[in-house]
């Protein structure tokens, strides 16, 4: 009843629904189902335009999700809908930042129709944030899925999406190319559809950016054709603006100017509308206070005839309040003034805690830079420096075999050499394992899919790795740093986390990467480990070493997750 309310605009009737509904979840102890209630109010936020109610119903209903766990697919759903809100605040980057949660857990549970209307999403999002180079990457992808499905629909209106994206690039060719596939497609199909008439109106705008009015002004008549008694104040002002220019641009300014006139007409409606609309609460709440003052001018007439007699004592009453506040007044400042300087104090000891927590982490910083250079020095001992003499030995060991008569007395000296073989290979991979030949050559993806190979080979624990937007190779001490951390992490849940299951995310967002590392184990209290211990202090070293931070979400019996941001 709430959604069939919420999709015919009775929000009032919807949300007693919703209510209704959320008592009945919590009488049932349907904490999932209630978690979807949540859900549906935020979107009836959404559209009645309080978008920061909806953004809050929509991360209650995030936390318990991820509270029952098991419910990847209903978690992206309640994502896109916290990037939607977002969009509509015109906060782009979070809008960008939900929707690519949200592609994260498509691509690795959804299907193909989940993953390709996140992506649309997120093109659009690009766009309207002007990212066109990003928007376009995304629609290529999402037009070939829809041309190799067949869909004409989609594939007509991601055809006039695209060339809206190739406009702002200006890829006029490109644009007009995709304009005009979607018109045929709309053609071919629904020749009186709306989005062929949005198709022809954008072909217009490129004609006009083109120099070519008369092409312009052929579309813009046949838009005009395709509206007729439908559409929108909004798709009229469109309209007529275009025919304003069209006709100005071909020399036609009576035409123009009663096109033009035209158009101002429904700018001026939409404003009035608008403006009719805020009148309208305006005069809702002042006739709401003149009740009330109404009210109240009746009231205290009724009471005058009483009040009269009590003067005196109102007076007496009034004067001894006077006395009573003065004394509360000056207790009340002594009282002030002492928490004034106790929070003095407070801020005195904070910024103390804060600069030796500063000396700490820039101790732990040395320390970790110091290991690093001694893990590099010790690698180069081990190749150069026992290498060659295991080389060596080696040498002398293959010059007495060639050179003895007696093979049947070699058999020790045979074997000895084989071990010889074997402790050489041995110390260049543990050299080669100490700098980290892989991930210097190959990159920070590579290394740490060899780190999840090597932890899923030994049975202990399944890792999977998630991958989005690392064609470019960040800072080599990026790598290094993210690699050291990966590895700890991993080292602190194969020992203690009793977990089954591992997820690494590796994400590049413009100008700032993303790792994130997400257990099923017993989590842990961070408050206690940091007390206790060196682990989580050295992680939180690492990162800030290279300007990045990094969360915990994590407590116990409920698995830990980790996000690591580093601008780069």
């Amino acid at each position: 009843m709430g959604l069939i309310y919420r999709n015919s605009g009775e929000y009032g009737k919807s949300l007693f629904y919703f209510e209704d509904a959320l008592k009945i979840r919590l009488k049932l102890r349907d904490s999932l189902g209630y978690a979807g209630v949540l859900n549906n109010i935020g979107v009836l936020k959404r559209e009645q335009g309080d978008h920061q109610s909806a953004i809050d119903f929509h991360f209650r209903a995030v936390k318990i999700i991820q509270h029952i766990k098991g419910y990847p697919l209903k978690l992206a759903s309640v994502y896109t809908n916290i990037a939607n809100a977002f969009e509509q605040e015109k906060d782009w980057s979070n809008a960008i930042d939900y929707n690519l949660k949200s592609l994260a857990i498509y691509l690795e549970h959804g299907d193909t129709i989940d993953i390709i209307n996140s992506k649309y999403n997120l093109a659009t999002k690009y766009f309207n944030s002007k990212k066109y180079d990003y928007a376009k990457k995304i629609l290529d992808e999402v037009v070939k899925y829809y041309v190799s499905e067949g869909n004409w629909e989609d594939q007509a209106m991601a055809f006039d999406f695209l060339g809206q994206i190739e406009i702002r690039q200006g890829l006029y060719e490109e644009a007009d190319t995709h304009f005009k596939q979607s018109i045929r497609i709309f053609e071919a199909n629904d020749s009186s559809s709306l989005g062929l008439f949005a198709a022809h109106a954008n072909f217009g705008e490129l004609q006009i950016v083109m120099k070519r009015p008369k092409i312009a002004l052929k579309s813009f008549l046949i838009a005009q054709n395709i509206l007729s008694t439908r559409g929108g104040m909004e798709d009229r002002n469109l309209l007529y603006d275009g025919l304003a220019r069209c006709y100005h641009d071909l020399g036609k300014f009576d035409s123009a100017y009663y096109y033009q006139t035209q158009s101002k007409n429904f700018q001026d409606s939409i404003y009035s509308k608008d403006k009719a609309t805020a009148i309208a609460e305006m005069q809702t709440k002042y006739e709401t206070a003149e009740k009330e003052r109404l009210a109240s001018e009746a009231e205290l007439k009724a009471t005058q005839a009483t009040t009269r007699s009590r003067t005196f004592l109102a007076l007496f009453l009034a004067a001894l309040a006077v006395a009573a506040a003065t004394f509360f007044y000056f207790r009340h400042r002594q009282r002030t003034a002492a928490l004034i300087a106790q929070q003095q104090e407070q801020l005195h000891l904070k910024e103390v805690e804060e600069l030796l927590r500063d000396q700490e982490i820039k101790s732990i910083n040395a320390v970790l830079e110091g290991q690093e250079v001694e893990r590099v020095r010790i690698a180069k001992d081990l190749h150069d420096r026992l290498g060659s003499m295991l080389t060596t030995v080696k040498w002398s060991f293959d010059g007495y075999l060639e050179g003895s008569t007696d093979k049947q007395d070699l058999a020790p000296l045979v074997k000895a050499n084989r071990m010889l073989d074997d402790a050489y290979q041995e110390v260049r991979r543990i050299s080669h394992d100490m700098v980290s030949g892989v991930l210097t050559k190959f990159g920070l993806v590579t290394a740490v899919e060899e780190l999840c190979s090597a932890i899923n080979a030994s049975g202990r624990l399944q890792a999977k790795l998630v991958v989005f937007g690392m064609e470019e190779r960040p800072d080599n001490q990026v790598e290094i740093t993210l690699y050291r951390v990966i590895q700890e992490l991993m080292s602190n849940i194969l020992k203690h986390a009793k977990a089954s299951a591992v997820t690494i995310q590796i994400s590049r967002i413009e100008d700032e990467l993303n790792v994130t590392v997400e257990d099923d184990g017993q989590g842990f209290d961070p408050a206690a480990v940091k007390s206790s211990g060196m682990g989580l202090k050295n992680i939180e070293a690492r990162v800030r070493g290279i300007n990045g931070t990094v969360f915990f979400d994590t407590g116990k019996g409920s698995g830990t997750s980790v996000l690591i941001e580093v601008p780069v």
